[in-house]
């Protein structure tokens, strides 16, 4: 399942809501990526489609979205015994 899928009807209502053009989000993009090469822990696989998809949840604001980013994958870097080890935590017999 993909969280941040969003259909082309949607997209096009939301950069209409927001004011937005594609050449924007192309732009945002671009920016996204030149500053993505700066972070080490940030992996280096993600795509256009996804980094707009996260442009687009964040409002179009760069700045915000690169906070989001930067927090998200740091935090799960330094806590990847949480994350992976979640079934040991909290066995999944309990929620069945």
């Amino acid at each position: 399942m993909d969280l941040f899928l969003v259909t082309k009807e949607e997209r096009e209502k939301v950069l209409k809501q927001y004011n937005v053009t594609e050449a924007q989000v192309e732009e945002g993009v671009k920016t996204i990526k030149i500053w993505k090469e700066k972070v080490q822990h940030l992996p280096t696989n993600m795509t256009d489609d996804f980094i707009a998809r996260l442009l687009l949840k964040n409002k179009f604001r760069i700045e915000h979205t690169k906070e989001k980013l930067d927090n998200y994958f740091r935090l799960r870097a330094q806590n990847q015994d949480l994350i992976y080890g979640l079934e040991n935590i909290v066995p999944s017999k309990q929620f069945g």
